[in-house]
């Protein structure tokens, strides 16, 4: 449409309406490209700029506002999350989402006269539309452009079209139209994206829509502002196999790196996420990462509950892709998300054999330490023994030879006890260094220890100050669950300990190596450089998994996965703190 009336085009004729004037004589009003002869280049004209970037592209209407600092991965001991918002208002002003206008499309310079291929085809502007261009080429032309010259140029514009699509990647494009989809926003950290994920899953399965997955997202507490797709770490075919659930990824719709301009998103209020309480950081950074402008309609009811959001989901059956603010707030019964797809989401063979490699890695230094340990212990106790044989006189040796004779008994013979003086009175400090009489373990076995700190400090101090050992347990109780655990499992004896952590005070990672543990550093896998920015976290996850046993933090939900792997995976038994 332009000035009210619309402008036809087809192989037949032409209809053109009475809505736009045009200077007499041979000027030339409007180029190739829709932009009026004389003016500025696409990229400086300002209103332009604005209609195509989208200036008032805030996350517009659904009470979004900045600086909330959301608490993420945790969870009480019957499941229930502990760690929402405490702010429930929706933080005033809407705050402007997109900061830089930085989706300005390729033009021409002023003056140009003749437009070069590739030019043309990223050149379709606002000013005139290219059919009104190739319009203006019928009627001011020279006599010598035919009717199939024209044709010509109509095809040529359909061409464009298409190369445009393929560049914009627009996401309602590359929908299936026989398919129903679903989508959500991401929330906060990994875990809680993950089980967001699984919940989401469960809706668009009752709604028989195919969910598209949005990447894992950088949170508040991960500064890298980078996304990955979940295919990287887990293998969505076998998962699909499996469950019957049908999901497609959304970098497979629409590349982020290949976007050159805002896209319209709507998603129904969920949970209250745009309403009774703001979108969090990682809902934000994903909607400024894909370049979508968000909108947010209220459903007919407001709730948090699965039996009650669905149908109210269902009713929205006229939307193609029909799209939630939150998943992870979603009220499903306990643990039923992990039952029905969680377990299913299994890693895959790349995040395999890098494990493989790690322990490996990990098992090497593991003995190298040992030898060293036991080089030095070797080397101490010589020395001992040669200071007190040139201390000792001959009554003294006598004495000694005789105490030797009367505790003939081999403290071998009592395992437990002699284990038990690995940890002294006062501090229980573990000592994994004791191997006596321990049972064999398959080749490459290890315990796995979660300690969860870092945002977990304030948290658990503020919510759980009479049960800090069950939210955000010391070295030295973890340590003495480790020895009860020994007691209880003599198999376990002698094997390396790794630690999962998100500890970065070096006072506290000596304190884990004091007591001959080994913490998993990226700096020494490697995993963010092989993995991708989310590695780390993941081989802390698949170290949790393949341990023989695992000490995890009953508030977090990192620990629960853990957990729930153990159990499901290998039929093995966790402990939480």
């Amino acid at each position: 449409m332009y000035g009210g009336e619309a402008w036809m085009m087809d192989q037949d004729g032409l209809v053109t309406g009475p809505g736009r004037s045009r200077p007499g004589g041979n000027e030339k009003t409007w180029d190739l490209h829709g932009r009026p002869v004389g003016s500025s280049s696409w990229k400086n004209d300002k209103t332009s700029q604005d209609l195509t970037a989208g200036s008032d592209s805030e996350v517009n209407r659904g009470g979004v506002s900045g600086g909330d600092e959301e608490q993420e991965e945790y969870m009480v001991s019957d499941g229930m999350d502990v760690g929402s918002n405490a702010n429930e208002g929706n933080g005033g002003e809407v705050d402007e989402f997109f900061e830089d206008d930085e989706y300005e499309m390729d033009g021409s310079s002023e003056g140009d006269e003749e437009e070069d291929e590739d030019d043309f085809l990223l050149g379709l502007t606002p000013g005139a539309t290219p059919q009104e261009a190739y319009i203006d080429i019928w009627n001011e032309g020279s006599d010598n452009l035919s009717e199939d010259d024209f044709l010509e140029l109509e095809e040529d514009y359909h061409l464009v079209a298409k190369t445009g699509r393929s560049q914009q990647q627009s996401l309602g494009l590359s929908l299936d139209p026989n398919t129903k989809y679903m989508t959500y926003l991401p929330y906060a950290g990994l875990t809680n994206q993950f089980y967001g994920m699984l919940r989401a899953i469960m809706v668009a399965k009752s709604l028989g829509r195919t969910l598209i997955l949005p990447p894992i997202t950088a949170s508040s507490h991960d500064k890298s502002k980078q996304n990955q797709p979940w295919s990287d770490y887990f293998d969505l075919g076998t998962f699909m196999q499996l469950t019957g659930v049908n999901v497609v990824e959304l970098k497979d719709l629409r590349q982020a790196d290949r976007l050159s301009s805002i896209e319209s998103l709507t998603c129904h209020i969920t949970c209250g996420f745009g309403s009774l309480r703001p979108l969090d950081f990682t809902a934000k950074e994903f909607l400024r990462q894909w370049n979508f402008d968000l909108s947010m309609p209220q459903l007919e009811i407001e709730t948090t509950e699965f039996n009650e959001l669905v149908p109210a989901l269902r009713s929205q059956e006229n939307e193609q892709m029909l799209c939630i603010t939150n998943g992870y707030k979603i009220a499903v019964p306990t643990k039923e998300e992990w039952d029905l797809y969680g377990r299913y989401f299994y890693f895959n063979p790349a995040v395999d054999r890098f494990f493989s490699a790690a322990l490996d890695k990990l098992s090497a230094r593991n003995s190298l330490q040992q030898q060293q340990r036991l080089y030095k212990s070797g080397q101490e106790r010589n020395q001992q023994q040669e200071e007190e044989s040139l201390g000792l006189d001959e009554e003294k040796q006598q004495q000694h030879h005789h105490n030797d004779f009367d505790q003939s008994v081999d403290t071998n013979d009592q395992p437990y006890e002699h284990m038990n003086n690995a940890v002294t009175a006062n501090t229980r400090h573990y000592d994994n260094n004791n191997n006596v009489n321990n049972v064999s373990s398959p080749p490459g076995s290890y315990i796995s220890i979660h300690a969860r700190r870092g945002d977990f400090i304030e948290y658990c101090q503020q919510q759980f100050p009479h049960a800090l050992s069950s939210c955000l347990p010391t070295t030295q109780e973890l340590a003495s669950r480790l020895n009860d655990l020994l007691v209880s499992n003599p198999s376990l004896r002698g094997l390396p300990v790794y630690v999962s952590t998100n500890e970065d005070r070096s006072e506290e990672l000596a304190e884990f190596r004091s007591m001959g543990w080994q913490v998993l550093e990226d700096s020494f896998l490697g995993a963010s450089e092989r993995l991708g920015v989310f590695g780390p976290m993941m081989m802390d996850q698949v170290f949790m998994a393949q341990a023989q046993t695992l000490i995890g933090v009953r508030t977090s939900t990192f620990s629960r996965v853990g957990v729930y792997r153990q159990e499901d995976w290998y039929g093995r038994r966790a402990l939480l703190m």
